[in-house]
């Protein structure tokens, strides 16, 4: 499953930035996440693993987050790893020549397990992708909310 969206936001790349890294900001714009295990990081940084846990339906869902790509204002790429699915992010944040709006893109693939999951990733990856949706809508409030502004 791929996925890609984009959203405008009325905040500084930096601000947005920050909500991208700073792990009880994650927290706050996130669904679902309800912890962050990180060796002493309170945001994420190169080359770091964290435990993300997620409820769910089932209960909870363990991912393991390892920050491959980290540019200032600019770029962030993950790699999530979990017992169904890896998934490969990438953030990218484009500033507006007036310094106090960017656009969020966002890039995803996952791949399921089993592998066979993956001929109805359509079916199974729509929920993922609404709930990516409302995390961008809730990011997007935060962020142009936010006493960082």
């Amino acid at each position: 499953m791929r996925y890609k969206e984009y959203i405008d936001i009325n905040c500084s790349a930096n601000v947005l930035y920050k909500h991208l890294i700073d792990n009880q900001l994650i927290k706050e714009w996130t669904g679902g996440l309800t912890s962050i295990k990180s060796r002493g990081s309170k945001s994420r940084r190169i080359k770091l693993k964290q435990e993300l846990t997620y409820k769910d339906i089932k209960g909870k869902i363990v991912v393991r987050e390892h920050v491959q790509v980290l540019e200032k204002n600019k770029k962030l790429v993950l790699n999530w790893e979990s017992d169904q699915m890896d998934v490969a992010k990438t953030y990218e944040i484009l500033a507006a020549a007036d310094q106090i709006h960017c656009r969020l893109v966002v890039t995803a693939k996952v791949s399921f397990y089993p592998k066979f999951l993956n001929l109805i990733a359509f079916i199974i990856g729509g929920a993922i992708k609404d709930q990516w949706s409302k995390d961008l809508s809730q990011l997007k409030k935060n962020a142009e909310n936010s006493s960082l502004n």
